[in-house]
């Protein structure tokens, strides 16, 4: 009896300071996807791509991306700051994931465009914290500002320190429209209370209405640690290979598929 088909999947993850290594997050991803019996699984640091592979990027530099015209299969991009117009002609599907959390990728699908509902006069301020490594701004952070603000590139400001939190703090209105990332291991520890097991990797978001200078509503999502990145990106494969009618040819994000109830958070 033959045994199932398994899942090629090529995972891109190797570090910036070290191609012959994985990053944190790819390598989250490759400790969960070995351990899946229906995925084949080869890393850009040991070898080629096999044809009409599942591609999944996961690197913070975008030069080694894979062109449109390069692609055999789907492209899963795990990474922010990606021009989804040189995927417009590509031939198989490519997928934004810039936040592989199902949940946290549900809550702005729903509750956003619910709380921009419920108060269409507010202002709103995104807060965001990562590990101080993150450089970019969270793609979760720019899909909020789309929602909120109608416009995904809005101003951005950056705090690396515990006395520029406390000047923030002291007005945080005057940054009403804008998204404040985060940057500060002690930040993180003392105002978000991450713990220290999830110090370099969480992402915590927080997403405010104010009225009149006063706070009305707030939404706020937490990821402790990669695991459910990887769990989600698991989903996401599974869906690639079960559901290819699906999927158009080019570019889909991840919160598109939420939005049409194809990705849902998996309940224990």
């Amino acid at each position: 009896m033959d045994s199932p088909k398994k899942t090629p999947v090529h995972l891109i993850g190797a570090r910036a300071s070290n191609e012959k290594e994985l990053g944190h997050l790819a390598k989250e991803f490759s400790d969960h996807l070995e351990g899946d019996s229906n995925i084949d699984l080869t890393l850009d640091i040991k070898q080629e791509a096999p044809e009409e592979s599942c591609v999944v990027y996961a690197r913070k530099v975008l030069e080694t991306l894979p062109k449109s015209n390069e692609l055999n299969g789907p492209l899963i991009i795990a990474s922010t700051g990606v021009n989804d117009v040189e995927y417009e002609d590509a031939e198989t599907p490519v997928v934004l994931a810039p936040n592989l959390s199902i949940e946290v990728v549900e809550a702005l699908v729903r509750k956003l465009p619910e709380m921009k509902e419920n108060h269409p006069n507010a202002d709103f301020l995104i807060i965001e914290a990562h590990q101080k490594a993150k450089e970019s701004i969270p793609g979760t952070a720019k899909e909020g500002a789309k929602i909120l603000m109608e416009d995904s590139k809005v101003e951005n400001v950056v705090i690396k320190s515990m006395e520029e939190w406390e000047e923030f703090a002291k007005n945080p209105l005057i940054h009403l429209g804008k998204i404040v990332s985060v940057r500060c291991d002690e930040i993180s520890e003392k105002i978000f209370k991450v713990p220290d097991e999830a110090i370099g990797g969480h992402g915590i978001h927080k997403f405010i209405a104010y009225e009149d200078e006063g706070k009305v509503d707030e939404v706020e999502t937490q990821v402790l640690g990669r695991k459910a990145y990887a769990e989600g990106l698991g989903q996401l494969i599974q869906l690639l290979e079960n559901s290819p009618d699906e999927f158009k040819k080019g570019v889909t994000s991840i919160f598109e598929l939420v939005q049409k109830n194809l990705l849902k958070v998996e309940k224990a």
